[in-house]
C-alpha cells in the first residue's frame, strides 16, 4: 500500500500535529503520515517535495489555516479536485475551543485542584464571550485588511501588519490602514483610480463588516469560536484559568487538558456546523 502524507503547519510537537494524529489517525483510523512543515508558509512546496522524494505511488496532501479568508474561498478549495485543503475554522486551536471540550477540561482540572471554574456549558460560553469581546474590533480590522490585501496582491503590492499593541480597536485600525494605503500612494503605486483605497472607502468597508457581524449570529451563534483567532482566544482562556485558582497552569498544560478532553468527546461529525461537514471526516475521505 502506497504511503499517504499530510503536510500541516507547525512542528512535530505542535498542536496541528497532535490534533491531526489524535483524530485522523487514532479516532478515524486513517493510515496517514502527518508531516509538519516547521512553519506556516510553503506547505504546498513541502508537500510536493515529499511526494517527489518518496517511494513510487506515494501521495502527499496539505492543509493550512483559514485565517481571515472567507468561507466561500475555503469551500472552493474543498470542492476542487485538489490535494490542498484549508481548515473551515480559523486555525487548529479553534477545534479545541468547543464549549463542551473546554468544560470537560475544567472538570479534569477541578479533580486535581480546587478553583473557581465554570460548572455548566452556559458558564463556559459566558467566559469565552467575555474573552472574545476585547478582540472583536481587532478581528474586524484583520478582515478589512485581508480584503485590501487580496486586491493589492493583484498589483503585487504589500500591505504591512500593525505593530505595537497586541489588539487594535476600530480607530487604531483605521489610522493604520489609512496610513498604509497612503504610504503605497506616496511610494509611486498607482492607486489614483482605485477608490477602494481612499480613506473614506476604507472606513466604510470596516464599518460595514463591523455592522454585518454585529447583526448576524457571529456572537450569539458562537461563530466567533470558529472564526476568530484561536490562538488569541486560547491565550484569553489561559489567562482566565490562571486568575481562577490555577496560577501555575502553563499554556502547554492547558493544551494537554484540552487534548485529553477532545479525545473523550470526539466522534465522527463532532465538528459539523451550519450544514458544513466535519473537516476531519471529510479529510479522511479525501486522503486516498
Amino acid at each position: 500500500m502506497a504511503d499517504i502524507y499530510l503536510v500541516c503547519e507547525g512542528s512535530d510537537d505542535g498542536l496541528d500535529f497532535k490534533v491531526l494524529n489524535l483524530i485522523l489517525v487514532n479516532k478515524l483510523n486513517k493510515a496517514v503520515l502527518i508531516s509538519p512543515a516547521g512553519g506556516d508558509s510553503g506547505l504546498n512546496s513541502v508537500a510536493s517535495w515529499i511526494e517527489a522524494k518518496s517511494a513510487p505511488g506515494a501521495v502527499s496532501y496539505s492543509i493550512e489555516d483559514r485565517n481571515y479568508r472567507s468561507l466561500g474561498e475555503v469551500e472552493a478549495k474543498w470542492k476542487a479536485e485538489s490535494k490542498r485543503f484549508i481548515w473551515r475554522r480559523h486555525e487548529i486551536e479553534n477545534y479545541l475551543l468547543e464549549p463542551a471540550v473546554i468544560l470537560q477540561a475544567m472538570v479534569s482540572l477541578s479533580q486535581v485542584q480546587s478553583g473557581n471554574l465554570p460548572q455548566t456549558l452556559a458558564d463556559v460560553e459566558s467566559v469565552m464571550r467575555s474573552a472574545a469581546d476585547p478582540l472583536f474590533e481587532d478581528h474586524v480590522g484583520q478582515l478589512t485588511r485581508s480584503q485590501l490585501v487580496e486586491e493589492l496582491n493583484v498589483m503585487r503590492l504589500q500591505l504591512g501588519q500593525p505593530q505595537g499593541r497586541q489588539y487594535f480597536q476600530r480607530q487604531e485600525w483605521l489610522d493604520f490602514l489609512h496610513g498604509e494605503c497612503g504610504r503605497l500612494k506616496n511610494s509611486g503605486a498607482d492607486l489614483s483610480n482605485l477608490q477602494q483605497f481612499d480613506e473614506m472607502a476604507i472606513t466604510t468597508l470596516y464599518d460595514r463588516l463591523l455592522n454585518e457581524l454585529k447583526a448576524s449570529d457571529f456572537l450569539s451563534g458562537k461563530r466567533y469560536l470558529r472564526e476568530m483567532g484561536g490562538h488569541e482566544l486560547m491565550t484569553a482562556l489561559h489567562n482566565f484559568l490562571r486568575a481562577s485558582g490555577f496560577p501555575r497552569l502553563s499554556q502547554s498544560d492547558l493544551e494537554i487538558e484540552l487534548l485529553k478532553a477532545l479525545e473523550q468527546q470526539y466522534m465522527p461529525g463532532y465538528f459539523a456546523f451550519d450544514n458544513q461537514p466535519d473537516d476531519f471526516v471529510e479529510l479522511a475521505q479525501r486522503l486516498i
